[in-house]
C-alpha cells in the first residue's frame, strides 16, 4: 500500500478527532467539546483548511464529502472570526489567503473575494520606508513568517488571475526578504527585524526556511528565473543543516504554535522536490543551470525526498491509528494538539503527492 493510503487514514482520524460539526471549524484539542470557546487559533485553522484541500486533491474530490466539508469550513471560519475574514495579524492572513485560494482552485469553493480582501489588508502593511510587510497592526516588527507566505500568495494570485501587479508584489516582497533576512551565503533565514533600529532577531524556525523555499519555487515556476531556484536550494541546504537531527528526523520544536512549524516546512520541501528530484526532472528543463548545478540540484532533491520519507516512516503508523505529538522519534508522546496533528497530516499528504508524481519514496512496509 502506498502513501495515499497512509494519508487517507491520517485525514480521517484528523476529522474524527478534531472536527467540530456544530461550529464548522476544527477543535484545538482532540475530542474536547468545550462550552466556552478556547483561544481562537485562526492561523491553525488556515493550515487545517490546507490539509482538507490536500485530501480533496488527492481523492480527486470535486463534488464529494471533503469538498462539502471545505465549503462548511469556510463558512464556519468567517462566522467564528466575527463574521469577517481579516484579523490584526498579517502572517495569519497570508496563511489564510493561501489556503482559501487553494480551496477555490482545487475544490471549487468560492472564496476568491475573501482572498482579495486578505491580500489588500496584507499589502496595506507594507512599510514605505524600509520595506517589508509589518507583522501586525500597530507593530514595528517585520518578519519572515509574514513576508514569505505573502510572496507565495502574490505569486499564486498571479498564476490564477494574471494580474501583473500581484507578480510585481511577490517579486518585491521576496526581494526584501532576500536582502534583509536571508544569509546570502548560507541561505539561513532570520525571523525578523524591528523598524525602530533594534538588531535583527537571531531566532530561526523550520517554517521560515520552508516558506522562503516555497516563495522561491513559486516564483521560479512562474518566471523561469534561475535566481529563484538557486535561492530556494540555498535555503533548503540551510534547513537540512539546522533542523535535521542525526537520526534523520526533523527537530522537536514543541507544542502549541511551534507544533505546526515543521508541517509547513515539509509542504514546501516537497514543492522543491517536485521541481528538482533528479537532474532529468521536467521542472528543471529549460533552466539556465549548467551540468554541475543540475547534478547538484537533482542530488539535493533526492536528499530531501529521503528526509521526508524517513520522517514519514516514523510518523505514519501513529498518525493512522491515533494522535501525534511534536517529537517524531516518539510520535505517540505529548499528543492532543491540533497543531502537532496537522504537521503529521501535512507530511503524509506531501508524500502522497510526491508518490503520485512518480517520485520514489517507499512507504512503510506494514499497511495501516
Amino acid at each position: 500500500m502506498g502513501w495515499r493510503v497512509w494519508a487517507e487514514k491520517a485525514h480521517r482520524l484528523l476529522v474524527d478527532r478534531f472536527w467540530d460539526d456544530r461550529r464548522r471549524v476544527f477543535r484545538v484539542y482532540a475530542g474536547r467539546r468545550l462550552r466556552r470557546l478556547p483561544h481562537w487559533h485562526y492561523w491553525w485553522q488556515a493550515h487545517a483548511l490546507d490539509a482538507l484541500v490536500d485530501a480533496a486533491e488527492r481523492q480527486g474530490d470535486a463534488n464529494g464529502p471533503v469538498r462539502d466539508r471545505i465549503g462548511q469550513f469556510v463558512e464556519g471560519l468567517v462566522a467564528r472570526n466575527g463574521d469577517r475574514i481579516v484579523n490584526d495579524y498579517r502572517d495569519d492572513m497570508a496563511w489564510m489567503g493561501i489556503a482559501l485560494l487553494r480551496a477555490e482552485t482545487v475544490a471549487g469553493v468560492a472564496s476568491l473575494g475573501l482572498v482579495r480582501e486578505l491580500w489588500a489588508e496584507i499589502l496595506a502593511g507594507w512599510d514605505q520606508g524600509q520595506g517589508g510587510v509589518i507583522w501586525r497592526r500597530g507593530d514595528v516588527y517585520t518578519n519572515a513568517p509574514t513576508n514569505a507566505p505573502a510572496a507565495i500568495l502574490g505569486a499564486r494570485l498571479y498564476a490564477r488571475e494574471g494580474d501583473p501587479d500581484d507578480l510585481a508584489w511577490a517579486r518585491t516582497i521576496d526581494g526584501w526578504l532576500q536582502s534583509t533576512l536571508v544569509n546570502p551565503t548560507t541561505g539561513a533565514v532570520l525571523d525578523g527585524v524591528h523598524l525602530d533600529g533594534r538588531p535583527l532577531s537571531p531566532d530561526r524556525y523550520t517554517y521560515n526556511e520552508g516558506t522562503v523555499v516555497g516563495a522561491g519555487i513559486a516564483l521560479y515556476r512562474l518566471t523561469g528565473d534561475d535566481r529563484y531556484l538557486r535561492r530556494a536550494a540555498r535555503s533548503v541546504r540551510a534547513a537540512l543543516a539546522a533542523f535535521v537531527r542525526p537520526d534523520g528526523l526533523l527537530v522537536n520544536e514543541g507544542r502549541q504554535d511551534r507544533g505546526l512549524f515543521k508541517g509547513i516546512l515539509v509542504r514546501y520541501l516537497a514543492d522543491f522536490v517536485s521541481v528538482t528530484y533528479g537532474s532529468g526532472r521536467s521542472g528543471l528543463n529549460g533552466s539556465g543551470l549548467d551540468k554541475a548545478e543540475l547534478d547538484q540540484t537533482g542530488q539535493l532533491g533526492r536528499e530531501v525526498a529521503g528526509v521526508l520519507r524517513d520522517n514519514g516512516v516514523a510518523v505514519a503508523p501513529a498518525a493512522a491509528r491515533g494522535l501525534v505529538g511534536p517529537d517524531w522519534s516518539r510520535p505517540d508522546v505529548g499528543a492532543g494538539d491540533l497543531s502537532t496533528q496537522l504537521s503529521a497530516v501535512l507530511l503524509l499528504e506531501a508524500l502522497a503527492r510526491m508518490e503520485a508524481a512518480g517520485i520514489a519514496v517507499e512507504p512503510p512496509r506494514q499497511p495501516p
